[in-house]
């Protein structure tokens, strides 16, 4: 009988151990499993960390992009001040002025008799080179003026235009000293044509 109790001793105290062992080994794997949980959630925490930044940084870079986009396109815009500038007015009449200012004066030339025909040509070359570089200037103006040509700012327009005024300027000035010179030859031929009538009227010969 004390064999039994005792066999049945061993054998409670046994499962005993090994029911303790398995809470302990329990015990030990909800500690490792809290362990894992806690690590999984920092990792989880660090790459929405990691994701909100990469998407503050994009969010960044396409905002400057996009701004400096929009300020590029702007630059291809000319502003109403630069379409109603005083200069444009002042281009305009000055390049009416010469070609009226030319072709009175051409006129007048050929009428005269005055002048040979390879003089006269001259002169159409000398303001014909002057023409050509108005054209140059005009078309210089018509990109600085319209809208998609070139990419500049309000104040390099009016500065270009301004820098296009001067030349044209200058080149009603070079049309008139031209002309004025021709308008001296006329009339010392003219004076002397007469002077010559006048001396053949005194010889008899006319």
């Amino acid at each position: 009988m004390k064999a039994i109790i005792s066999l049945l001793f061993c054998v409670l105290s046994f499962g005993l151990a090994a029911q303790t062992q398995e809470m302990e080994q329990l015990k030990l794997d909800m500690e490792k499993l809290a362990q894992f949980k806690l690590i999984l959630s920092q990792m989880k925490q660090g790459y929405q960390t990691l994701q909100n930044g990469y998407n503050a940084v994009s969010d960044a870079a396409k905002g400057n992009f996009n701004l400096h986009k929009n300020y590029l396109d702007g630059l291809l815009v000319p502003s109403p001040s630069v379409k109603q500038s005083p200069a444009l007015q002042l281009i305009a009449s000055d390049n009416v002025a010469i070609v009226k200012l030319f072709q009175t004066a051409m006129q007048q030339f050929q009428k005269s008799g005055l002048f040979s025909a390879a003089e006269l040509t001259d002169l159409r070359n000398r303001y014909g080179d002057c023409n050509s570089r108005i054209n140059d200037d005009l078309d210089v103006l018509e990109q600085v003026t319209s809208s998609g040509k070139l990419r500049m700012n309000d104040a390099e327009r009016l500065q270009a235009m301004d820098g296009i005024r001067a030349d044209i300027t200058a080149q009603l000035a070079s049309v008139k000293t031209m002309i004025v010179d021709y308008h001296k030859v006329q009339a010392f031929r003219f004076q002397q044509r007469k002077d010559n009538d006048v001396l053949k009227v005194l010889s008899g010969l006319k």
